[in-house]
């Protein structure tokens, strides 16, 4: 999202500058303002708002979810885990993870590259599905990785070329592979 400004001199020569298109409400010398587009981006409203509803709609389908996987897992709390006796390598493959993804953003915002670290958090986390396949004896949480990964390495010269960050391409990419693993597994 290009993002133009509006430099306005208030009297005590302070400059404030206001985005043109944002999806939510923003303070503005104090007062809440309403989402606006400006004049280069009135023909184009329909795009200013579509985000706003994909993220509502995406909202509202995430906590859905949450509802009805708390119930589940609420119903079967007694049950035993695929990790039952494994915890500590579990515990183990999860601190590795965290600090994989800690250090690389770390030196990421050192080299003033911080537009990749969902990118890089986004490889971390599907690295960390392979080992993981092995705790839980699954090859189907192996190919989400494999997949993953795949899809994030395709991505990644796309966004060299621009200024967008990369959870633009990595969120998705992570979601939507999640989500049909998910209804796969749910099949089984």
């Amino acid at each position: 999202m290009k993002l133009a400004a509006r430099v306005v001199l208030p009297p005590q020569a302070s400059i404030r500058t206001r985005p043109t298109c944002t999806a939510q409400p923003s303070l503005v010398d104090g007062r809440r303002r309403l989402p606006t587009c400006s004049s280069a981006t009135r023909s184009n409203r329909k795009n200013c708002s579509s985000s706003a509803t994909w993220l509502g709609a995406g909202t509202v389908l995430g906590i859905g979810l949450a509802v009805v996987f708390e119930v589940q897992t609420a119903a079967n709390w007694d049950e035993p885990t695929a990790l039952e006796g494994r915890y500590p390598w579990f515990g183990a493959l999860v601190a590795t993870e965290v600090i994989a993804a800690g250090a690389g953003c770390l030196s990421l915002a050192r080299r003033a590259a911080s537009r990749w670290m969902a990118w890089w958090v986004a490889v971390v986390v599907a690295a960390h599905f392979l080992p993981l396949a092995q705790l839980l004896e699954d090859a189907g949480v192996a190919v989400v990785g494999v997949v993953q990964l795949v899809a994030l390495c395709s991505v990644a010269p796309r966004p060299r070329h621009t200024t967008a960050r990369t959870s633009r391409s990595a969120g998705p990419i992570m979601g939507a592979t999640l989500l049909l693993s998910a209804a796969i597994n749910c099949g089984r």
